[in-house]
């Protein structure tokens, strides 16, 4: 099954959210480029789906901060990237209340 495939089919339940852990890296407003070593847990992750009837302040595709370890990887893989080169992907869940605040990519990256 490919990432949307698996985004498609999974539902969070109440207080859950199903999460794509990510790895920062980009340039800031003020120049510096910042990078994530991969062998380290993500404290990132852009937020998929939602348990139906959520109202809170989360919406899908929003990136959130979280603390290491607070979510749990359930299925990982490889789908082909624009240049046919295999690109991995990963979604986890995570509890609601352990997200730490929700990063504003306007703010933040150019």
């Amino acid at each position: 099954m490919t990432f949307s495939e698996h985004v498609e089919r999974y539902t969070p339940s109440p207080g859950m959210a199903l999460i794509e852990p990510w790895h920062a890296g980009g340039t800031l407003k003020s120049g510096i480029v910042v990078t994530h070593h991969t062998d380290l847990p993500t404290v990132f992750a852009f937020v998929w789906r939602l348990p139906v009837g959520y109202t809170g302040l989360l919406f899908p595709g929003c990136l959130i901060i979280h603390p290491r370890y607070a979510y749990e990887t359930f299925v990982s893989g490889n789908d082909p990237g624009p240049d046919g080169n295999p690109t991995p992907w990963s979604l986890g869940i995570i509890a609601i209340d352990e997200i730490e605040a929700i990063v504003d990519l306007e703010d933040v990256l150019i």
